[in-house]
C-alpha cells in the first residue's frame, strides 16, 4: 500500500508542513535559539501530523471492514449474507473516492462491488487498479471473472 493511499492533498502537505516545522524546533530546542512561546509550537507541529494520521488509520480502517464484509458475503447464505451485504453497502458509501490511489485499494473496493452485485461499478475499479498496475493479479482474476460472468 502507498504510504499517502487514503491521504488527501492538503493532508500530505499538512504532514510534510508539521514535520518540517517540529525538525526546525527541535533543531532550536539543541541549539537553544527557541523563542519563549515555542513549546506551544511543538502541539502545533505534533497536531499537523496526527491529523494526517488520523485520517489514515480512519481510512484503512473502513477498508479493512470493506474486505472483511466482503469475505463474509461470498461465504454467509441466509440472513448472515444480508446483515452483511447490508453493511459492506454501508461501508462502501463511506469511502471517499477521491482519497483512493492505490491499485490495490481499487481492487478491494471492485472486490465489493461485485460481492454485492454493483458489476459496472465493479469494472469500472477494475480498470482503474489496471491502469495504474496492469500485472495486478487480483485484478486481472476479478476483470475476467467480470467479463465471462452473465449479466
Amino acid at each position: 500500500m502507498n504510504l499517502f493511499d487514503g491521504l488527501l492533498l492538503f493532508e500530505i502537505v499538512l504532514l510534510a508542513l508539521g514535520i518540517l516545522l517540529f525538525c526546525l524546533l527541535v533543531w532550536m530546542l539543541v541549539y537553544g535559539t527557541l523563542p519563549k512561546g515555542g513549546i506551544g509550537l511543538f502541539l502545533v507541529s505534533v497536531l499537523m501530523i496526527g491529523y494526517p494520521g488520523v485520517q489514515k488509520w480512519s481510512f484503512m480502517n473502513g477498508l479493512i471492514a470493506v474486505d472483511n464484509y466482503t469475505k463474509t458475503v461470498a461465504t454467509a447464505t441466509g440472513s448472515e449474507r444480508a446483515e452483511a451485504s447490508k453493511n459492506l453497502k454501508l461501508r462502501l458509501s463511506a469511502i471517499d473516492p477521491d482519497r483512493v490511489q492505490a491499485p490495490e485499494t481499487f481492487s478491494i473496493i471492485a472486490q465489493a462491488q461485485e460481492a454485492i452485485g454493483e458489476r459496472e461499478k465493479a469494472l469500472k475499479n477494475v480498470d482503474k487498479a489496471l491502469a495504474l498496475q496492469p500485472g495486478l493479479s487480483k485484478a486481472i482474476a476479478l476483470k475476467r471473472k467480470l467479463q465471462e460472468a452473465p449479466l
